[in-house]
């Protein structure tokens, strides 16, 4: 089974009701293709939303998201990375999610350099905040990185962040969402 991110913006918030709406309606087209919804986090003003898949393939999520009529703006094959040896462990009342996004995408060169600046100096910093790393998510042209993070405050992300020198395109608080 391959891993799938869908992303989604919304003009207006992202409400129970059109969460159970919207759920009601794509849930059966995902069981048909055989693919399960793993997690959503939800923007803490309920316009941004992350859903995480088990499917096939995109495409399974792609048809059943496009038969259900429920509106989406990226969807993509997810390069999942987590710390190793720990499973993850949401902080649910301190989630955050970040997103660093390279538009022109990041050479496997550039992919591994950032990495080793995010493993060897951000995450450190992080821990001295009292930020834990949760885990990542990779788009396969290495134009997106969203990471989920437990953190007390935002601001200690962002502070990080500055400190590194690591570029940071958005940051929110989240709620995360299960089956």
């Amino acid at each position: 089974m391959t891993l799938i991110i869908v992303e989604t913006d919304r003009p207006d918030p992202i409400t129970p009701e059109v969460l159970a709406d919207e759920g009601n309606r794509v849930f059966p087209c995902l069981a048909a293709r055989n693919a399960t919804w793993r997690y959503s986090l939800l923007s803490g003003d309920r316009h941004r939303m992350i859903c995480s898949f088990e499917a096939p393939d995109a495409e399974a999520v792609r048809m059943s998201y496009r038969t259900a009529y429920v509106p989406f703006e990226k969807m993509w094959v997810d390069h999942l990375r987590e710390p190793e040896g720990i499973p993850p462990v949401w902080n649910e009342s301190a989630l955050v999610v970040v997103e660093i996004a390279y538009p022109g995408g990041l050479s496997e060169p550039e992919q591994q350099a950032q990495w080793q600046v995010i493993t060897q100096r951000l995450l450190p910093c992080y821990a001295e905040q009292g930020v834990e790393w949760v885990r990542s998510h990779v788009s396969p042209a290495q134009t997106l990185i969203l990471s989920e993070l437990n953190a007390p405050d935002p601001a200690l992300i962002e502070a990080a962040h500055r400190q590194v020198g690591l570029p940071l395109s958005r940051l929110w608080s989240a709620t995360l969402l299960k089956p």
